[in-house]
């Protein structure tokens, strides 16, 4: 198989939300829907980049069959 991938960053972007929000005074059950929210935002940026990454590599399979 044949890969035209390159690096992939492990992490969505943001990444950093979850240090930037303990600036921000929040009540408990704010910094709970704060999580909740990132918490989904990165489930499904990885569910998106795994899709990414399987259309790639069908790309690259396709372009570099003999």
């Amino acid at each position: 198989m044949a890969s035209l991938a390159g690096p992939v960053a492990t992490e969505p972007p943001l990444a950093a939300a979850p240090r930037s929000q303990h600036a921000v005074k929040l009540t408990p059950e704010r910094d709970a829907r704060v999580r909740e929210i990132l918490s989904a935002r990165r489930t499904a940026a990885r569910s998106t980049l795994e899709q990414l990454r399987q259309a790639q590599q069908e790309l690259a399979d396709r372009l570099l069959a003999p």
